[in-house]
Formats: C-alpha cells, structure tokens, sequence
C-alpha cells in the first residue's frame, strides 16, 4: 500500500491526524511486541520530501502471533496496523 500526499492519486494511506496520534500508534506496535507480536512489516515512522515532511505518515503494518486477549488487539487503534 502507497503511503503518500493526500492529492496523490496513487496514495492509498495519508497521514494520521497529529504527532500524538503517531506516537500512540508506535506504542501499540512496540506494546504489540512486548507481548509477543512479530512485526512482518511496517511498524515505522514515514518520512516523506518537502512539503510533506511535516506530516504524520506511518508504514502500515502487520503483526502476527497476538492472543486473542492482549492489549494490542483489544483496544482500538485506529491506525495503520492491520
């Protein structure tokens, strides 16, 4: 999936809202290990040129061997982590 300017028309993941939306998103993922997840992809912060470099862009990501019970798939995250 392309992570890009939002105007792109080959863009398929824009930015998430705000820097601390970003970091909650990277603190699940890191939960998500601490659990006992393996990050298969993703799981990083994205930064794009100029003028987009300001922006909150994350890889999407895929986490497997999560129990059903954990944190990270419990509660909602709504980020980019599939």
């Amino acid at each position: 999936m392309k992570v890009g300017p939002p105007l792109d028309e080959e863009t398929q993941i824009g930015a998430v809202v705000s820097e601390s939306h970003l970091q909650k998103i990277l603190s699940y993922i890191e939960l998500a290990q601490q659990e006992g997840g393996t990050i298969l992809c993703g799981g990083k912060r994205k930064m794009l040129e100029a003028p987009y470099d300001k922006g909150y862009y994350i890889e999407p990501t895929i986490i497997e061997g999560l129990s059903y019970t954990c944190r990270t798939n419990q509660e909602e995250i709504f980020g980019t982590c599939l």
